[in-house]
Formats: C-alpha cells, sequence, structure tokens
C-alpha cells in the first residue's frame, strides 16, 4: 500500500471517530438543553401554581373581609331597628299613660262636677 493510500485511510478514521465524538457532544448538548428546558418549566409551572394560590388565598380573605363588613354592617342595621322600635313602644306608652292621666283628672273633675251639684241642690232644697 502506498504512502498516500495509508494516511487517506487514516483521515477516514480519523473523521469518522472525530463525527461520532461530535454526534455524543451533540447529543449530549441536546440532552443537557432538554433537561435544562424541563428545568425551568417545571421552575414555571411552580411559580404560577404559587401565584395562583396566592391569589386564591387573597380572594378568599377579600371575601371574608366583605363578608365580615356585611355582617357587621347588618348587625348596626339591625340594633338601629330595634333601638327606634323600643324608642316608639316608649313614646306609645308614655302617650299611652298620659291619655289616661287625662281620663282619670276628668272622671276625678267630673265626680267633684257632681258633688259640687248635688251639695248644691241640698244647700238648695234646705234654703
Amino acid at each position: 500500500a502506498s504512502l498516500g493510500s495509508v494516511m487517506s485511510a487514516q483521515n477516514a478514521a480519523l473523521s469518522a471517530e472525530q463525527k461520532a465524538e461530535l454526534g455524543i457532544a451533540l447529543a449530549e448538548q441536546k440532552a443537557e438543553s432538554r433537561m435544562a428546558l424541563a428545568s425551568q418549566k417545571e421552575a414555571l409551572y411552580a411559580s404560577a401554581k404559587a401565584e395562583k394560590t396566592a391569589a386564591l388565598a387573597e380572594l378568599k380573605a377579600g371575601a371574608a373581609a366583605e363578608a365580615e363588613r356585611a355582617s357587621t354592617w347588618r348587625k348596626q342595621e339591625l340594633t338601629e331597628q330595634k333601638q327606634l322600635l323600643e324608642r316608639t313602644a316608649a313614646d306609645a306608652l308614655k302617650a299611652a299613660l298620659s291619655e289616661q292621666r287625662a281620663v282619670m283628672e276628668m272622671n276625678a273633675a267630673n265626680d267633684k262636677a257632681l258633688a259640687l251639684k248635688a251639695l248644691s241642690d241640698e244647700a238648695r232644697s234646705l234654703a
């Protein structure tokens, strides 16, 4: 075999070996890239999930606070209605007592007038 053909065979063998090494290196790089991408996707998913959880917690807290405000407002409204009813009932009772007192005073005045008339009639009959 001539020196040229031996060199050409060595170059071909080297070239095939280099190609194989390059292919392996490329495959390793692709695998690392895919793993890095998968890791990034997992991190993004975890981040999105955490944001969703935080947003839900914020919404629930807001809803709870709103319900508490509404409950407090409703309690206050009911308390005010109760106080108004109590004042109205107290005013009605005062008015009824006042009316009853007036009727009793009128009856007493009528009784006095009748007694005076009876005395007057008796005095006339004696005169």
